[in-house]
């Protein structure tokens, strides 16, 4: 899997869990908006993927997210202002294995 198109999971209202790890998505694969519709969405997977960074918008509209995964990836900084703008429910936020700049 190398992209994600805007509103690719529409409609799975009750989708709890989507695992999306160990795949080719790379920053510029995933679309702004590619998890909307998502509403009843807890846990999002995206480890071991190829994430230089967190798109902008990425969690736009997943409000009841508490686990975001995202270790094993290339991920150098993280807005965190993206992440509380987005979702306010983030219990969990994995991002070992990153090369993170503290």
């Amino acid at each position: 899997l190398h992209t994600i198109e805007l509103a690719a999971f529409d409609g799975l209202d009750d989708l709890a869990i989507l695992d999306l790890q160990s795949n080719h998505l790379n920053e510029s694969g995933i679309a702004n908006g590619a998890f909307v519709g998502l509403v009843g969405l807890q846990e999002l997977h995206l480890g071991n993927n190829e994430l230089g960074g967190i798109p902008r918008g990425i969690f736009h509209g997943l409000w009841r997210v508490k686990t975001i995964n995202l270790f094993g990836n290339r991920i150098h900084n993280v807005s965190t202002e993206e992440l509380v703008k987005t979702t306010t429910a983030v219990q969990a936020l994995d991002l070992r294995d990153n090369p993170l700049a503290c």
